[in-house]
């Protein structure tokens, strides 16, 4: 890898009008200089295309952008590899935003490195008003625990070019974890995972994998399908009675003591 390679940054987005200039302004703002920027917009009819067309100018010729229906978040981080050039990707939500040298202190770690590699670093987990409530850091040793939950922070996660090249792109059929997938993929492809200390993105308590009756099931069912398509049939079939059962369990603490009793609360630095 070299010493300034060029990061691609992909946000997906639909609707997104009242967050997605806090994700912009924190790509725009990063003390890395060596990034494109690309924007994949599903069609949003809320004013999402006008502040994309705002920033534009700021960019230069650093940004590129599309707004046309597609097949969900996962198809539009797909269309969004396909068109980055960087030899490093990162993706983030457009109700999420970076650190302000994130960028910079993934390419520091990424610099010597050889091969497909995976990135992940520290996230700040947010409210729906961007306060931020706790911090959650990566998980130290990603290949042992994948088999048991997502190991990675998307948001906090860049990834190699070759890495996508070898594991290949989201599964679209899943609807909220396709991460999952991918990153288990990546782990039996022999991908390499660097965990780093940096604090690199910040993440409202919401989206699309957000905490709630609805989706913690499908969450738990998705997950069951990522674990059988990927080799481990039992494993699965098990996983998803412990997980069934313990979404049970905190839905009875939520409606008990409220949605933030089931956080762990971190004092900030």
């Amino acid at each position: 890898m070299s010493t300034s390679p060029l990061v691609s940054i992909i946000t997906p987005c639909f609707n997104a009008a009242g967050t997605i200039r806090d994700t912009i302004e924190s790509v725009l703002g990063q003390t890395y200089p060596n990034i494109e920027y690309i924007v994949i917009d599903g069609g949003s009819s809320d004013g999402t295309v006008d502040i994309i067309r705002e920033y534009e100018p700021r960019f230069r010729d650093r940004m590129r952008w599309v707004s046309e229906p597609d097949g969900g978040i996962y198809d539009a981080m797909n269309k969004g590899i396909r068109m980055a050039r960087g030899e490093i990707i990162g993706t983030i939500n457009a109700d999420d935003w970076y650190e302000r040298d994130a960028v910079e202190r993934i390419v520091a770690v990424a610099t010597g490195t050889t091969g497909s590699f995976i990135i992940t670093g520290r996230v700040c987990i947010c409210d729906l008003h961007g306060k931020k409530l706790y911090h959650q850091d990566a998980c130290a040793d990603v290949a042992g625990n994948v088999k048991r939950f997502m190991p990675v922070w998307q948001a906090a996660t860049f990834v190699s070019k070759a890495a996508y090249d070898k594991a290949g792109l989201f599964d679209t059929s899943f609807k909220i974890s396709a991460d999952y997938d991918f990153v288990f993929r990546a782990v039996l492809a022999g991908v390499e995972f660097i965990v780093s200390d940096a604090d690199v993105s910040n993440m409202r308590f919401g989206g699309v994998s957000a905490v709630g009756v609805g989706n913690d099931n499908l969450r738990a069912t998705e997950d069951n399908r990522v674990r059988r398509k990927n080799g481990l049939p039992y494993y699965a079939a098990f996983r998803l009675l412990v997980d069934l059962a313990m979404n049970r369990y905190r839905r009875i603490k939520r409606r008990l003591f409220g949605r933030f009793f089931v956080m762990k609360r971190i004092e900030l630095e």
